[in-house]
This record gives structure tokens, C-alpha cells and sequence, in this order.
């Protein structure tokens, strides 16, 4: 663990404190020119909940549908109703980005994973203890 990794650790009340933690709520605003470049040219104001064992995060208010849910994981991105029912879903979902320029847009579910803070994974369970 890096000397800047811990002390941010500690500033926030310690290991154990985090390790203590199930899930990460998160509210935010998305817009900008990659949006709009690549084909989602709307203000987003989606909500999502990171579930920091699981490494697994869902996107509500994402698309236009508020009855949709987008799901990522490691390596499955998909779109589902509340009720659960599946709507579409991409297996190794990093693979569709290949041969992607600036100019490329994106399909339904792309948008998802670029979400996903540019593919950096939270991963917990990396963070040794001291």
C-alpha cells in the first residue's frame, strides 16, 4: 500500500472501517463532448450503487427508460428491467471498444462501461492490511 493510499485510508476512518463497508451510493452529472461525439448527446443524471464486495455496479436513470437498470461486472454489461427481465447484454464487454476511434459511436451498452470510471475496477479485497 502506497504512503498516499493510507493515509487517505486512515483520514477516513482506518481499515477496518472500510473493509466494513458493503456498498457506495453515488448521485452524479454526466454530459460533455465525448457524449455527444459518441451519440448520447444529453445531460445524464444518473444514480448508481457499487457494491464494493462483488465489484459489481448498477446504473439507474442511465437511459431514458426509468424502469431500466444497468449492471456492469468485470466482464458482463448488461440492461435489465427492475422486475428483472433482461433486456440486452454484452459477454467481455471491453472487446466491443476494439478498433474504436474518436469518431466511433457507441451502441446501447457502451455508454455503461465508459461509465464505469474508465474501466478502473474497485477492487477491496487488493487493499492488504497492515
Amino acid at each position: 500500500m502506497t504512503d498516499l493510499l493510507r493515509s487517505v485510508i486512515e483520514a477516513h476512518g482506518g481499515l477496518e472501517r472500510w473493509r466494513g463497508v458493503r456498498a457506495i451510493d453515488v448521485r452524479f452529472n454526466f454530459s460533455g463532448v465525448a457524449l455527444v461525439v459518441k451519440g448520447f448527446p444529453r445531460h445524464l443524471q444518473p444514480s448508481c450503487s457499487i457494491d464494493v464486495r462483488d465489484c459489481r455496479v448498477t446504473f439507474q436513470r442511465l437511459g431514458s427508460d426509468p424502469d431500466e437498470r444497468w449492471i456492469f461486472t468485470a466482464d458482463r454489461v448488461w440492461i435489465e428491467r427492475r422486475d428483472g427481465s433482461l433486456i440486452q447484454e454484452r459477454h467481455r464487454p471491453r472487446d466491443a471498444f476494439a478498433g474504436h476511434t474518436w469518431e466511433t459511436k457507441w451502441d446501447a451498452l457502451q455508454p455503461d462501461l465508459f461509465h464505469r470510471l474508465c474501466d478502473v475496477e474497485l477492487r477491496v479485497d487488493t487493499v492488504p492490511a497492515r
